[in-house]
């Protein structure tokens, strides 16, 4: 049975039997202590979080996390002590926290050839390996016609641009 709980994890988790989830699909706070604000404290004990995860996850059940950039370490880390990793996906997200600061020139170079990016008005990790099979998709029609466009124009297409200053 599918079932949606309201409750706070570390009260909830205790309850679910054994192997019982397909899968587990969390969005914990970033824990960056964003405006001093008391729900995202460094207050989650992650060793009890994937102990329990693991307790509860069926064998052939997915652990999906949406989290920030400021805890994917560690996430990797405790997670390879209690699951198998097999899929890792990224979404350099270039609005909100930490917009100015985004991280993909650190990411490692693809293992393959081909690159996915669910969203392509941020597709900056597929720009920077342009040589590679680029899938984008996005929901908004402009940014899917501006790709097109780019996949089909030359480099004298874009270097004929106006050079247009901040305000014009």
């Amino acid at each position: 049975m599918e079932q949606i709980i309201l409750g706070a994890c570390n009260e909830i988790l205790p309850t679910i039997p054994d192997k019982h989830c397909s899968a587990i699909i969390i969005d914990p706070p970033y824990e960056i202590q964003y405006n001093k604000e008391s729900w995202d404290n460094k207050s989650l004990n992650w060793a009890v979080l994937f102990s329990e995860y693991h307790r509860i996850l069926k064998e052939t059940g997915n652990l999906i996390i949406f989290q920030g950039w400021s805890n994917v370490c560690e996430t990797i880390k405790m997670g390879k002590e209690k699951f198998t990793l097999k899929n890792w996906i990224i979404y350099d997200r270039i609005k909100g926290r930490g917009a100015k600061t985004n991280l993909v020139d650190l990411y490692p170079t693809p293992k393959y050839d081909r690159i996915i990016e669910p969203f392509a008005g941020s597709a900056r990790y597929a720009l920077k390996y342009f040589d590679r099979e680029i899938l984008l998709w996005d929901k908004y029609e402009t940014i899917v016609n501006i790709w097109k466009y780019l996949q089909r124009c030359s480099e004298q297409d874009i270097l004929s641009f106006p050079d247009y200053k901040a305000g014009d």
